[in-house]
């Protein structure tokens, strides 16, 4: 495989991982955290003008207060989802190139027919039951209310439990995003 292709491949990967943390650590996460900061400062400001009891006007606020919580989890979330599409946009590409044609559709979890079809065990190559948790938790987020379902429990039983909220993105972002690039770039070895 041509080194520049691999090099080419590896700053693509590197650079989305990066967009993804730039919007977690400056304009997403951070903005959201000072949103919540600014309200607080606003409600007390508030509470002495109305010269009433500030938890008593934090408790009008409530709702807005849950809103932040859930706009802090999407964004928590979409980290994950977008992680994992990049695997799955470089797989495919992958795949592309293997063959020699575009094809419209891959299905990480068919890996075995993946892996017939090239000649090469993807199961062996390092990193790729991390990759699959990724999918796994990727799938969990979008088609099972962001719960842990039996599948995921089964990669990792200590760490995943059936039904369990989904409550470490960001921790599982920068835990897999370093792997993904290592994890594609070993792909691109044999072809």
């Amino acid at each position: 495989m041509d080194k520049r292709l691999i090099e080419n491949i590896k700053f693509r990967i590197n650079k989305k991982i990066s967009m993804i943390e730039k919007f977690l650590d400056d304009s997403g996460m951070n903005k959201i955290n000072h949103m919540k900061e600014f309200k607080d400062r606003e409600k007390q400001v508030l509470a002495e003008a109305w010269g009433i009891n500030i938890d008593l006007l934090r408790s009008f606020f409530i709702v807005e207060e849950i809103e932040i919580c859930e706009l802090n989890n999407l964004c928590l979330e979409l980290s994950i989802l977008s992680l994992y599409k990049i695997l799955e946009s470089e797989l495919k590409s992958f795949i592309s190139i293997a063959v020699g044609r575009d094809i419209p559709k891959f299905d990480f979890a068919k890996s075995k027919s993946v892996s017939i079809r090239l000649g090469i065990d993807i199961k062996g190559i390092e990193n790729y039951y991390r990759m699959n948790e990724l999918r796994l938790i990727n799938n969990c987020i979008k088609h099972n209310d962001s719960r842990v379902s039996k599948e995921l429990e089964k990669t990792d039983p200590h760490k995943w439990k059936k039904n369990q909220n989904i409550d470490n993105c960001y921790d599982m972002f920068l835990e897999l995003s370093p792997l993904l690039e290592p994890f594609i770039e070993l792909l691109y070895t044999y072809v």
